[in-house]
């Protein structure tokens, strides 16, 4: 599905890129199908292959090179405040000592723990290895639950730690970032051109072909984020049954 995502941006870029060429030298707003197909080149097509690929592999390496840094990264990302073995307050004292059982239970050692300031009821681990990993879980999750579902909480998250689930999922969320943060450029663009008071948009002029690329990487980041939820569900809709069993 990953190589399918990847195979759709490619052919639907060459086609908009002939489009975005065509309007811009003819001044024309549409062609027709044989006037496409005239203008179709192999080695424009190959050009943006390699450029998509080249793209979406560069940005995937980064995303994951900064993943494997730690969980703690995804938890600070998220505001999450780690948890001290000397805090005094009660719910976070049994937060620390429901980790301890389940990590003397599953036999993994017993994880660092992050906060979410978030009135929802959600926790999450994340790290590449034992040694890295976090368990991190909302402060909804504190105030709403007793503590045999805490314990249910933190056993379900411990379960992915053992099965190496936060490993799949850090590998899966770098991979996809490649195609995902195309929607983000294109907001950048949009954002960008907006701001700047100074840019008058004309038809068929250079700033208007801008416009047209930004909208373009707008429509394909969608694309991206389709096959990204997809994928990402996929994977994870069977390890959260692990988990819970």
């Amino acid at each position: 599905m990953f190589l399918l995502a990847v195979l759709s941006l490619v052919v639907l870029l060459n086609f908009f890129l002939m489009y975005v060429r065509y309007n811009y030298n003819t001044h024309m707003p549409f062609p027709s199908l044989s006037e496409y197909v005239n203008s179709f080149s192999w080695e424009n097509f190959i050009e943006v292959f390699i450029v998509v690929v080249t793209f979406v592999a560069m940005i995937s390496f980064f995303k994951l090179k900064e993943l494997s840094k730690g969980g703690y990264i995804i938890a600070e990302a998220l505001g999450g405040k780690i948890v001290l073995p000397s805090t005094s307050t009660f719910e976070e004292k049994q937060l620390l000592n429901v980790v301890e059982e389940m990590a003397i239970a599953s036999g993994v050692p017993a994880l660092p723990v992050y906060i979410l300031e978030q009135s929802s009821i959600n926790a999450f681990c994340a790290g590449s290895t034992y040694n890295d990993a976090v368990i991190g879980i909302t402060s909804g999750a504190l105030r709403v639950l007793n503590r045999d579902e805490l314990q249910g909480v933190i056993a379900h998250e411990f379960s992915h730690v053992f099965n190496g689930d936060m490993r799949l999922n850090i590998q899966t969320t770098g991979l996809l970032h490649g195609i995902v943060v195309i929607s983000h450029i294109g907001d950048s663009m949009l954002e960008m051109m907006t701001s700047a008071h100074k840019y008058v948009i004309r038809p068929y002029s250079p700033t208007f072909v801008i416009f047209l690329v930004a909208y373009g990487f707008l429509f394909f980041g969608s694309i991206g984020k389709f096959f990204g939820n997809l994928i990402k569900s996929l994977i994870s809709k069977q390890r959260e049954y692990l988990a819970d069993a």
